[in-house]
């Protein structure tokens, strides 16, 4: 793999938040070097010393140093691409590693994907946080970029309700995440206490599993290669039940549980949900996961709802789940 390239911004960021843990002396030489860059008249000059003056001092201060010293410890799986750019990420949920096709590389031909790594600027100053960070991060690169893993970017979608696309997208993550940090625990690499943080999203995500909620999570973090037919398979079914049996009357998902947690839904949100499924009546039931969502959108309104109320918002009558 050739040197990572990494984003003006997130240089230039990272050494003015590292200025602040700097000593008296280092910290005014830094600021003196960068005020006399503000005597350069022409704009485009100016910008390009800037970026000399930030990236001389990123590399005085080590702040890429544990990025890769972690990327290099992948090498095996990074030779299977053509290079790896650090981009700024906006907040923690944007930031992550993904590919990026040689096409959108503007390769011609090098046909490897790219390493994208998205950052907050701020975590290059918190290098064991970064680290652990990484080598999970490293891992869904590692599976991506596995023929026998077999990943798919696009998973599919239900024709009967979009809600259940989100849903299974959603435990497909929680259940790759769960097979990655417990093969990096098998690796003796220190994820600190992963499981039991794993251990708390797997139970929130499958509460349909009921007594085997433990034995179900301790497979998936003791498995030694998950693939990603396997994922989407349990993400869709996780009871393993025949997929014509059991289904939920409002997401069309099947789970290992009962479709009797209707029991005790409020009116406005039994309205809420038939406001989506016109045909849907509460003896019909709906799966768990469901009836978080339909409560979490009743909630949101209703909150919305006590400000306007006060005087201190307008808002208008809950409309349907959005269709994406």
């Amino acid at each position: 793999m050739s040197e990572i390239v990494w984003a003006p911004d997130v240089v230039e960021e990272s050494v003015l938040l590292a200025e602040r843990r700097l000593p008296p002396a280092d910290a005014r030489a830094f600021r003196r070097q960068r005020d006399r860059i503000y005597r350069e008249l022409e704009p485009d000059r100016r910008e390009v010393r800037f970026q000399t003056l930030h990236l001389e001092w990123f590399r005085r201060l080590r702040l890429a140093a544990i990025l890769e010293q972690t990327i290099e410890a992948h090498g095996a799986v990074l030779q299977r691409v053509r290079g790896c750019a650090v981009a700024r990420a906006r907040s923690n949920r944007e930031a992550g590693a993904d590919l990026v096709d040689a096409s959108q590389a503007g390769s011609d031909t090098d046909r490897r994907p790219m390493l994208l790594l998205q950052v907050m600027p701020a975590a290059l100053l918190d290098p064991a946080a970064l680290a652990g960070w990484l080598q999970h991060e490293l891992m869904h690169v590692s599976d991506m970029l596995d023929p026998a893993f077999g990943y798919q970017r696009t998973l599919p979608s239900s024709p009967d309700d979009p809600v259940a696309g989100n849903i299974v997208r959603d435990r497909y993550r929680v259940l790759w995440d769960v097979s990655i940090d417990g093969r990096l625990a098998r690796a003796g690499r220190d994820i600190g206490a992963k499981r039991a943080v794993r251990a708390f999203e797997f139970a929130a995500t499958f509460r349909m599993l009921g007594d085997r909620l433990p034995e179900v999570f301790d497979d998936w973090f003791d498995r030694v290669q998950p693939t990603h037919g396997r994922i989407l398979a349990v993400a869709g079914n996780p009871g393993g039940r025949p997929v014509d049996a059991g289904r939920c009357p409002v997401c069309r998902l099947p789970t290992g549980a009962p479709f009797d947690s209707a029991a005790g839904l409020t009116a406005p949100v039994e309205a809420l949900v038939r406001a989506n499924h016109p045909g849907w009546r509460a003896e019909h039931g709906l799966c768990l996961q469901c009836r978080d969502l339909y409560e979490a959108r009743h909630a949101d309104f209703a909150r919305a709802r006590g400000l306007h109320d006060a005087g201190r918002l307008e808002v208008a009558a809950p409309h349907p789940i959005p269709i994406e």
